[in-house]
């Protein structure tokens, strides 16, 4: 039985890998250098040029804090592909991993930076998205 299309296979599959990650780095953000794609070749949007800064809201103030090590997994994920609902499950876990001593506050923000280059390369950061998560449990 003669497969003429077989030989071709290993390339479609390519192909249609490489669209997915093209569609997901621009319908979804992301990073290039994540998903199969080839964007690590040439885009500098990933590791450090992504930033999630993660913030306790009380009243009109806000406290910065660091995610802990062991959301690292959940942290990553959300710093690669910055959906609304990663970055809500990165807030949602931070609720709970925040020790008492954070005290009370209203609502915990999360955000996702990037960095962009104008044409003479000088890098800027934009704040690219962000939610905010109540306290697990009611007034914290």
């Amino acid at each position: 039985m003669r497969r003429p299309w077989l030989p071709i296979l290993p390339a479609v599959a390519l192909a249609v890998v490489g669209l997915h990650q093209v569609y997901a780095v621009h319908a979804y953000g992301l990073s290039p250098w994540k998903g199969g794609g080839f964007g690590m070749f040439s885009s500098t949007d990933a590791g450090p040029a992504r930033r999630l800064r993660v913030s306790l809201l009380r009243g009109g103030s806000s406290v910065q804090v660091d995610v802990p090590a062991r959301l690292d997994r959940v942290a990553e994920r959300a710093r690669a592909l910055p959906t609304h609902e990663n970055l809500e499950a990165l807030g949602h876990e931070m609720t709970r991993a925040l020790p008492r001593s954070a005290g009370v506050y209203r609502a915990l923000r999360v955000e996702f930076w990037r960095i962009r280059f104008d044409d003479a390369l000088d890098p800027t950061w934009s704040l690219a998205s962000a939610v905010e998560v109540a306290p697990t449990g009611g007034e914290r």
